[in-house]
């Protein structure tokens, strides 16, 4: 059986070197993972670190 997803819903998470996007669906009574994203970024400027 077919799921019925009422709403979908990105979630993203911002690190300091990562970014993760999250695709979320809801039913009437749980929530579903969909689909998720884990990228890996470099730093715009080089600093102190």
């Amino acid at each position: 059986m077919k799921n019925i997803y009422l709403e979908k819903s990105l979630g993203i998470d911002i690190r300091e070197h990562s970014v993760c996007l999250t695709l979320l669906g809801k039913t009437l009574y749980r929530t579903d993972i969909l689909a998720s994203k884990y990228i890996t970024i470099q730093p715009l400027a080089e600093g102190n670190e």
